[in-house]
């Protein structure tokens, strides 16, 4: 019960100074219904040392100044128990007692003292400490005294305690110093232990419990080199990490205050979220902040701050994980000379560094229409060749039916780069039919046709072609490109452009074949993830073609059927092999700039 109600003292005394007039006023009512409830007597000082001979040997105890956050040093003062019990409290016998304060100033605390235990006739020096500092007020503040007087002696139970409540038995003086006035710009200083966290490297080498072990953890340590307390926060930027998503948890054990010469260590501990994740977390940020408390100005010319980047890096089973995520597809794997590699279901683990080759095996009588990596489609290839491995990936695919257009991959050889077929050799021509005319036209005249696409519409378009034509629109709507991703095999601005917005995508082996013709079912595709990318996607849609369309670009036919940007080449063939002109190329475009604009 005595515990229940010292708390109940604490809590009230330490939220005072928080509340404002009114709540503070209601506050001190209900506290001294409170007294008036839980103790048998309410005493003035006098009243107690004339009825109960207990009494304290000042009645006014001066703490001098400080500045917030930092510790009044003790007074000590002599408590005399003239009465003819124990002074005691409750079953908590020689334990801390504490003094509670009615503050004219509005500001909370209490004054604490160390073990209070005093026979009949006894007296005892008390070292008093005033302790709540940190909202700037300044005394003098009265104290009561709540006592308990044991009437049994030498037995220590709630049954036979007088409970006193002693008002106004003395005063604390006390000043809290304004820095603001005393404390010189720049004053304040700090050392850190570090300027760069590594977490170093974690190792899971079981799938199964990545969750509770798969963490790295560091510290920065930081020690308060001022001459007044500071106040240090912490904040860990994740905005620039390698990582989109990771866990982390961060601590600064700071407390309210970090007194001159004190040190404390904000706790870092980053986690991942999957066995498969693996690979180097590098462009995270600690941010730092030390200031001096509670007073602007001073705040504004004593601030400290750090940026520390943390980098750490995650194995599986001492590499990475390439990993097939598909069930109906067999998947092999070679190294760099041409040896196959056992996978464990799906899942193979490589070193860093090393070369693999990793070969989709479709059923029989279909092949491979897209590969992709990190889900990114490569092109219509069954193979991808990682080099250099310095993380984890994931392969998939789509399937089409029939012989494949490329050459599969040879265990022990180089892989093959798929070529450009020749093309026979076509006279280029301007003439443009009635039905086409007006969009060619009206293309040109809004500047989304290059102008060496400008004539020759008899042509095919090739792939790099089509991306110069997307970004005209792109642009024209959307503005500058600003991003790029680069290949082997061309430095085509406008293919580094479409490729970096996931419009355009390589063959494979980081190559693109710019000069590659391009297929409607090509042109398909890329219309719809070029509305996509502007902000504008396609609805859903089926088509009534029945000859053939790649199951990568089914979805995107029929987008681009149901808005009308394209049509087939019969009621229900498409010709999704087939070749796309210069003409045709420029018309669709028109028509998705007249959706999109």
């Amino acid at each position: 019960m005595k515990k229940k109600i010292t708390s109940l003292l604490l809590t009230l005394a330490l939220c005072l100074g928080l509340l404002p007039t009114a709540a503070l006023a209601a506050g001190r009512e209900y506290y001294n219904r409170w007294r008036d409830e839980y103790a048998d007597f309410v005493l003035s000082a006098e009243e107690a040392a004339r009825d109960y001979g207990i009494t304290v040997s000042t009645s006014h105890i001066d703490f001098g100044s400080i500045y917030i956050g930092e510790e009044f040093e003790p007074v000590t003062f002599t408590l005399t128990n003239n009465s003819d019990y124990y002074i005691t409290y409750g079953q908590l016998a020689r334990t801390n007692m504490t003094w509670f304060s009615h503050m004219p100033s509005g500001s909370s605390g209490y004054v604490h003292f160390d073990e209070v235990y005093i026979a009949p006739g006894e007296s005892k020096d008390i070292q008093a400490r005033y302790l709540s500092t940190d909202h700037g007020r300044s005394g003098p503040d009265t104290v009561d005294l709540y006592v308990c007087l044991d009437t049994r002696e030498n037995v220590f139970l709630d049954s036979g305690l007088i409970k006193l409540y002693i008002k106004d038995i003395l005063t604390v003086d006390y000043e809290i110093k304004d820095p603001d006035k005393e404390v010189p710009a720049g004053d304040i200083q700090w050392d850190l232990s570090t300027t760069t966290l590594d977490l170093g490297v974690s190792n899971i080498t079981k799938r199964s419990n990545y969750l509770s072990d798969e963490y790295l953890t560091g510290a920065v340590t930081v020690t308060n080199r001022s001459s007044r307390p500071m106040r240090v926060e912490s904040r860990l930027d994740t905005s620039g990490c390698s990582w989109e998503a990771i866990e982390y948890i961060m601590s600064a054990d700071t407390g309210e205050y970090l007194r001159p010469g004190e040190s404390t260590d904000i706790k870092i501990r980053l986690q991942r979220s999957s066995w498969y994740e693996t690979g180097a977390i590098e462009g995270c940020k600690l941010n730092l902040t030390a200031y001096y408390p509670d007073y602007p100005e001073s705040r504004e010319e004593n601030t400290l701050t750090a940026t520390i980047p943390i980098t750490a890096k995650f194995l599986s089973d001492g590499g990475h994980v390439l990993y097939f995520n598909n069930d109906n597809v067999d998947a092999r794997a070679f190294d760099a000379q041409g040896n196959e590699l056992m996978l464990d279901g799906r899942v193979l683990v490589v070193k860093e560094g090393d070369t693999v080759t990793f070969v989709a095996v479709p059923p029989d009588g279909f092949y491979v229409s897209e590969l992709l990596v990190d889900k990114k489609n490569v092109g219509a290839v069954d193979h991808y060749t990682f080099t250099n491995i310095q993380s984890s990936h994931e392969i998939g695919h789509y399937v089409g039916r029939g012989p494949a257009p490329y050459t599969p991959y040879v265990p022990g050889q180089p892989p093959v780069t798929p070529t450009t077929p020749v093309q026979p050799p076509v006279e280029p021509s301007d003439e443009l039919p009635a039905w086409a005319e007006g969009q060619v036209k009206g293309a040109i005249s809004q500047g989304l046709v290059p102008q060496e696409l400008q004539g020759g519409y008899n042509l095919v378009t090739t792939r790099a072609q089509f991306c110069a034509l997307a970004v005209r629109l792109y642009e024209s709507v959307k503005g500058e490109i600003t991003g790029r991703e680069t290949f082997t095999d061309t430095d085509d601005v406008n293919v580094q452009k479409m490729a970096a917005l996931g419009v355009v995508s390589g063959v494979g082996g980081g190559a693109f074949i710019p000069d590659g013709p391009l297929t409607r079912e090509q042109a398909a595709a890329i219309l719809a993830r070029l509305s996509n990318a502007m902000g504008k996607p396609l609805s859903g849609g089926s088509h009534p073609f029945t000859d053939g369309v790649a199951s990568w670009a089914d979805a995107a036919v029929g987008q681009v059927y149901q808005a009308g940007i394209m049509n087939g080449t019969g009621n229900t063939t498409f010709s999704p092999q087939g070749e796309y002109t210069r003409m045709q190329s420029i018309v669709t475009i028109m028509r998705l700039y007249a959706l999109v604009k």
